[in-house]
């Protein structure tokens, strides 16, 4: 038999939601947006507005909503965390700090939630890495031991980590800031614009620019057994050659006005189509007249294919 006199679930977290709202501390949290939550074995703590499932959790050191007491502000500590409704995980937040300062980190961290793309606001990584302010990337997720950003631009020191960099998971909100911005995976470098044929055991032939291919392996983390963008230049450079391995097998690069190689008639149209689109896309036309303007004259020897043997422009 049940007693009947005993409050159920609901009519005790009824009469505890409405004893709490009623105190002044609880008149603050409700004017900051905060509403109470059960979150657990009896267990009570100030939820925030919910954001992409998430919300921020406050509790005192006992998973209470603390002590009414006169001068709560100062005289009590508490905890924070954010909470995702769907999955249940949890991003652990400070602790033993005062009511406002919880009230401020749930502020910033649900503005740096998984899958936000962030900037670094201060340097970062812990020896050997070093990652500098101003580094953009996604932050990827957030577990109990770390906080992890993809970075856009390629850090050879993370390359063990697939150009990952970990934070702190109760700190990284004191890293980051959320932004839209994005950076080039590197510097431009001279050799950029380097004309190369590549092939491999199951990927090519094509022809593209080393800066293309540099940044293509930058994405898919195609740098294995020692290789690196500067020894992939420096090699193309002197010999003209260089092969390797990575994920999908072998693969071969070719300098080809270093060897003086010319691709497939096909190749060479497939070149020249993609290079006339991104010529076209990075420039308005009006610039390109002027440019064109400026140039010495040009007797433009048909290469028989549409492209000029002394200066390269499309006819």
């Amino acid at each position: 038999m049940t007693d009947s006199t005993r409050p159920t679930f609901w009519q005790w977290f009824d009469a505890r939601k409405a004893e709490a709202l009623a105190t002044d501390m609880g008149k603050f949290m409700a004017s900051r947006g905060f509403s109470i939550a059960h979150t657990g074995g009896g267990c009570l703590a100030w939820e925030g507005p919910s954001r992409e499932q998430w919300q921020a959790w406050i509790t005192d050191e006992d998973a209470g909503l603390g002590d009414d007491l006169p001068d709560w502000q100062a005289s009590q500590t508490f905890c924070a965390m954010l909470c995702h409704d769907d999955s249940g995980e949890f991003i652990n937040g400070p602790t033993e700090q005062t009511l406002e300062s919880c009230i401020a980190w749930g502020d910033k961290a649900m503005t740096l939630l998984p899958g936000t793309r962030v900037k670094l606001i201060c340097d970062a990584g812990e020896y050997p890495v070093h990652a500098p302010a101003g580094l953009t990337g996604v932050l990827t997720r957030v577990t109990e031991g770390d906080a992890w950003v993809k970075l856009d631009r390629h850090l050879p020191d993370l390359k063990e980590w697939d150009n990952c960099l970990s934070l702190n998971p109760e700190t990284f909100h004191n890293y980051l800031e959320p932004t839209t911005e994005t950076q080039p995976s590197r510097e431009p470098h001279a050799t950029d614009d380097m004309k190369i044929h590549y092939s491999g055991d199951n990927e090519g032939p094509a022809v593209m620019t080393l800066g293309e291919l540099i940044r293509n392996f930058d994405m898919s983390g195609g740098w294995y057994d020692r290789m690196s963008p500067e020894h992939m230049r420096d090699e193309l450079d002197s010999r003209g050659w260089v092969s390797g391995l990575h994920e999908n097998g072998h693969y071969l690069v070719v300098n080809m006005d270093r060897l003086k190689l010319c691709p497939t008639p096909e190749l060479w149209d497939e070149w020249t189509e993609q290079q006339k689109a991104a010529r076209a896309a990075a420039k308005p036309v009006c610039e390109a007249v002027a440019d064109e303007a400026d140039k010495p004259a040009c007797r433009h020897r048909d290469d028989g294919r549409g492209r000029c043997i002394d200066c390269e422009a499309f006819l």
